[in-house]
């Protein structure tokens, strides 16, 4: 789930923007080669189980290589996310490439790292950049 904070600033008189939050599915998610898959974010479709060794079965359970592209004029953006499975991160790899987030934003047609969320925890978690 993502979210945008309206772009006008917050007074001492007004009250604090309210966050819209929007369906990371419903937006134009990148790098998906498949649209029959048992789970949305799931990189191959659900026809590959027994036909792929149950590794490669497994890793494609994970949505690594998948990113969602949307436009906004937000100041601020919150993401919120649920693991699949209880490991948080890897012996070769730490918690932000296992069950984190990254955003990036492009300006003037270049892209640039804003910033990154990662799990402490298996409970739902909501970053703000």
């Amino acid at each position: 789930m993502l979210s945008r904070t309206g772009g006008r600033a917050r007074t001492a008189t007004s009250q604090p923007a309210v966050l819209q939050w929007f369906d990371a599915r419903a937006l134009t998610v990148e790098g998906k080669g498949w649209t029959d898959t048992r789970q949305f974010y799931d990189r191959l479709p659900a026809r590959a189980e027994g036909t792929v060794r149950a590794a490669v079965w497994g890793l494609s359970q994970d949505s690594a290589g998948l990113a969602v592209r949307f436009v906004t004029d937000a100041t601020a953006i919150s993401a919120r996310w649920t693991l699949r499975r209880e490991r948080l991160a890897m012996a070769h790899m730490p918690a932000s490439g296992v069950s984190g987030v990254d955003l990036y934003v492009r300006d003037k047609g270049k892209w640039h790292w804003l910033g990154s969320g990662r799990r402490t925890s298996l409970r739902p978690t909501k970053r703000i950049w």
